[in-house]
């Protein structure tokens, strides 16, 4: 069953909860697992910023391209506040004004550490009203502790893993390719109900 809103909920509340703890005003979130985990918006990395950020108190707002905000729009598991940046104008500065808009004009941003460095380089400059620290306090605490739905998710996809490594290695045979043995990895995960990002290491 794959993880429904009230858990992305709960996951906002728990970082929400720690950054309370830690004096943190708000945590960034750029195009990453991180993003995927707290809001469930699931982006591809590219050179223009998305992103949302998470206040210490209040609902998460989103930014996006502007060109993209529909997209983007229908793909929100929850919440409906997205901040859109036009492609002459600097994402960093909207993100710094979204912070500000929040409710907090200075003060502590965490920054999620899988922040690209031109990114984080254009915060610093943008937001140089902020202190900027490293997110990983808050979103590796919360993600280092597993849910009963995560756990379940985990022990199904490691089982369907092991199925295929065992078809994988009934159709060896002397001379067959890497790339023949990636692309029936590949299918076997698809013909189990996973969806694989690559084939995995084959050598």
């Amino acid at each position: 069953v794959p993880i429904g809103v009230e858990e992305h909920r709960a996951r906002v509340a728990r970082a929400q909860a720690l950054m309370r703890e830690k004096g943190v005003d708000a945590l960034y979130l750029d195009t990453s697992a991180n993003l995927a985990y707290f809001t469930g918006l699931k982006l591809k990395a590219t050179e223009r910023l998305h992103g949302a950020v998470i206040p210490v108190d209040g609902p998460v707002a989103y930014l996006s391209p502007a060109f993209e905000e529909p997209k983007t729009r229908s793909m929100l598991r929850f919440g409906d506040d997205i901040r859109v940046w036009e492609e002459h104008e600097d994402p960093t500065a909207l993100v710094a004004e979204t912070i500000a808009r929040l409710g907090h004009p200075s003060g502590t941003v965490a920054v999620d550490p899988a922040t690209p460095f031109f990114t984080f380089d254009g915060l610093r400059r943008a937001g140089n009203r902020y202190d900027f620290v490293n997110g990983n306090a808050i979103t590796d605490a919360c993600r280092s502790v597993k849910s009963d739905a995560e756990i379940a998710l985990l022990t199904k996809a490691n089982a369907v893993t092991l199925e295929v490594h065992k078809a994988a290695a009934r159709i060896l045979r002397e001379g067959i390719s890497t790339t023949e043995v990636e692309a029936f990895v590949v299918a076997a995960h698809k013909q189990l109900g996973a969806t694989p990002t690559g084939g995995g290491l084959v050598l």
